[in-house]
C-alpha cells in the first residue's frame, strides 16, 4: 500500500473538530497518537460494557492519557450484566447511538473509527462467506449513521504497523483477549488467515475488492435512476438487482442493518401479495409496503401524552398545535384540559353524525403504517375524542396551517 494512502490530510482537515471512538486498544490507540502529533482538533469518546474484568483498569488508564494530552473524554457506563445476548450486535448499536448523541450535542465533523486493512479484509472475507447482500465490500473510509459522518482513515495501515507505531512511540494499549477467541468467526478469519498474509496476497485480495466495488458501483447508479418507492418498478426487477435495490431504500434509514437473502425473498413475497398494507418487522428497522409504494424506517414506538389545561402554542417532536389562533375545530372552555396522545386503532372519533373506529380512518386516508403509530388524537375533559388531524399524502405545513403533524 502506497505511504501516500497513509496521510491522514487525504480524510481530515485541521479546520475541524472530531470525535474519536477510543476503545483503548492498540488501533485507537495509534490513531488517537497520529492526530495529537499530526495537530488535530479531537475529543475522545469511550464506552465500558462491564463484559470484561479489565474494562475498568482500561478506562482508567484511558482517562490518564486523556488528561495528559488535556484532550476531552466522553464515557459511557453500560450497566453490568445489560448485555446478554447478541453482543457483537448490541454493543455496536450502543456505542453508535452514543456517538450520535455526542455528535449531536458537539457539532463534530466526523467520528473517527480506528478500522484498519486487517479489519477491512476480515470484513470481505466474512461478506463472501456468509453470502451477504452489501451495497459496499470491505470497509467504506468515510459513511454515514444517521447523518453523523463516520471517518476510517486507517484503512491503508496494516494491525502490525499500528501496533509498532504504539511501541515505538511509547503509546500505553491493552489487547483484548476476547479477540482470540476462534469461535467468533472474525477472530478465526483474523488469527488463521490474515495476519499471516504477505503484502503480495493482500494487495491481490484488495485489487479483488476494488474490482466488485466498481462493478457493484455501476448497477447501484443505474437502480438509483428508477423509482424504488414503487412496488411496480420492483417487480419489473430480477432476484439481484431487487436485492441491491433494497440495500439502497434501506440505507435510506443512515442506520447499519444486514439485509439477509431470507429477508429479501420475504419482502418480494409482500411485493407481489395483494394486500394493500404489508409489515415486516426487522428488529429497529421496519420494510412497509403501503398502498403501492415501499419503504424501509427506524421502529420508533413511541407512546406521548401532552396535558393542556389552557389556549396555548403547543410544539412538540411529533405535532404542532396552535390553540390561540385555532380555526380547524371548535374548543369551548369545558373541553379543558385537553389531552392529546397518540391514537389507537381501537378509538372512536365523530365525523360528521357519526363515529367511526380510528383504524378505518386510517384506511380511508390511505395512511402508511409508520405514521400510524405516532398520529395524535385530541381528548377532551369527558374523555371523548373531537378532533383527529387528516392524513395527506405530500402534505407540506404552512405559517397558517395551526395544528399539523410532523412527519
Amino acid at each position: 500500500m502506497s505511504e501516500k494512502n497513509k496521510n491522514l490530510a487525504n480524510y481530515l482537515s485541521k479546520d475541524a473538530h472530531y470525535l474519536l471512538a477510543c476503545s483503548y486498544g492498540p488501533d485507537s490507540m495509534a490513531l488517537f497518537y497520529l492526530l495529537v502529533n499530526d495537530g488535530y482538533s479531537f475529543d475522545v469518546a469511550h464506552v465500558n460494557y462491564h463484559l470484561r474484568e479489565e474494562s475498568d483498569e482500561e478506562e482508567k488508564s484511558l482517562r490518564k492519557v486523556c488528561k495528559k494530552y488535556k484532550i476531552p473524554l466522553y464515557v459511557k457506563e453500560v450497566e453490568n450484566g445489560a448485555i446478554t445476548d447478541n453482543i457483537e450486535g448490541t454493543c455496536r448499536l450502543i456505542r453508535y447511538n452514543f456517538f450520535l448523541d455526542l455528535a449531536k450535542e458537539n457539532g463534530y465533523d466526523g467520528v473517527l473509527i480506528a478500522h484498519q486493512e486487517d479489519d477491512l479484509i476480515e470484513t470481505y472475507f466474512l461478506q463472501c462467506d456468509r453470502g451477504a447482500i452489501v451495497d459496499y465490500y470491505g470497509l467504506r473510509s468515510v459513511s454515514s449513521y444517521q447523518d453523523m459522518t463516520i471517518i476510517r482513515p486507517l484503512l491503508s495501515y496494516t494491525k502490525r504497523e499500528l501496533l509498532d507505531i504504539c511501541d515505538s512511540h511509547k503509546i500505553p494499549y491493552a489487547i483484548d483477549i476476547t479477540n482470540s477467541d476462534i469461535t467468533y468467526k472474525r477472530n478465526k478469519y483474523r488469527r488463521e488467515v490474515v495476519s499471516d498474509m504477505d503484502r503480495a496476497r493482500r494487495d491481490e485480495i484488495l485489487s479483488e475488492i476494488n474490482a466488485k466495488n466498481s462493478v457493484h458501483l455501476k448497477l447501484i447508479n443505474s437502480l438509483k435512476n428508477l423509482d424504488l418507492h414503487s412496488v411496480d418498478t420492483l417487480l419489473t426487477l430480477d432476484e439481484y438487482q431487487l436485492q441491491n435495490a433494497l440495500i439502497i431504500l434501506l440505507n435510506e434509514t443512515q442506520t447499519y442493518h444486514a439485509l439477509s437473502r431470507k429477508t429479501a425473498t420475504n419482502i418480494n413475497k409482500a411485493l407481489l401479495s395483494k394486500k394493500p398494507n404489508i409489515c415486516i418487522n426487522l428488529g429497529e428497522i421496519c420494510f412497509e409496503k403501503s398502498y403501492g409504494e415501499c419503504r424501509f424506517y427506524i421502529d420508533k414506538r413511541i407512546s406521548y401524552s401532552y396535558v393542556i389545561s389552557m389556549p396555548q402554542v403547543v410544539d412538540t417532536p411529533y405535532f404542532h398545535f396552535d390553540l390561540l389562533h385555532n380555526n380547524k375545530f371548535s374548543v369551548s372552555s369545558t373541553d379543558y384540559p385537553l389531552t392529546i396522545r397518540n391514537a389507537s386503532g381501537d378509538d372512536l372519533v365523530r365525523v360528521s353524525d357519526y363515529q367511526v373506529k380510528v383504524s378505518r380512518l386510517y384506511i380511508d386516508w390511505k395512511m402508511p403504517l409508520k405514521y400510524r403509530p405516532i398520529w395524535p388524537i385530541v381528548i377532551n375533559s369527558e374523555g371523548k375524542a373531537i378532533y383527529i388531524p387528516r392524513y395527506q399524502k405530500d402534505f407540506t405545513p404552512t405559517e397558517s396551517d395551526y395544528f399539523y403533524v410532523k412527519i
